[in-house]
């Protein structure tokens, strides 16, 4: 009599805890995930206040999506007109769904530290490596030319007709040179 129990109270207790850490499934983890998923970039939902409303709307939209599938299983109802919303058939769905969403964060790049560990870093575009390396080239050979310039510049006198011209040259250069090197930090 003792024995058996004990037995029923362990199981109680085992039941309990997994109970207890599987609630996290149904408060949170679903609705954190989705919203992961829909805001992958940090800061997007607030800037300083982005990790408080991603827990927030997590808690928010993981009891949602509980009600929301809970309603489907009560919904569904087997051939001998069983209900199907027993947990036996709550936490897979859940914890299926879970892993869905998990995934497609990962996928649209809410966990950028995991995707680097997992080496899915997106490969640039063929086109866009190449606008990048044009514009740096374009940049060293506006650099060359305007070191050019005021190297010739410094060797002339001031009142020169060619010192105005090659200044005025310098100052097209010089902003040029800007413009390019935006372009550069753009395409960064």
């Amino acid at each position: 009599m003792c024995l058996e129990s004990l037995i029923t109270r362990s199981l109680d207790c085992f039941h309990l805890a997994l109970e207890l850490t599987l609630l996290p499934l149904i408060f949170f983890l679903p609705g954190y995930f989705l919203v992961n998923l829909l805001f992958p970039r940090v800061g997007s939902l607030g800037g300083s206040m982005d990790p408080l409303y991603r827990i927030f709307f997590g808690i928010l939209t993981s009891i949602a999506i509980t009600i929301i599938y809970g309603n489907v299983l009560v919904m569904l109802v087997k051939g001998s007109g069983e209900v199907l919303f027993l947990p036996g058939n709550l936490w897979p769905g859940l914890g299926g769904l879970t892993v869905v969403l998990f995934a497609l964060g990962v996928y649209r790049g809410a966990y950028p530290r995991l995707r680097r560990w997992l080496g899915l870093t997106v490969p640039r575009p063929a086109a866009e490596e190449e606008n990048q390396a044009q514009t740096l080239d374009r940049l060293l050979s506006v650099s060359a030319r305007l070191e050019e310039a005021r190297r010739r510049l410094g060797s002339l006198r001031d009142d020169d007709e060619e010192a105005a011209d090659l200044k005025g040259r310098v100052e097209q250069l010089e902003a040029e040179k800007r413009r390019l090197e935006e372009e550069a930090l753009g395409q960064v």
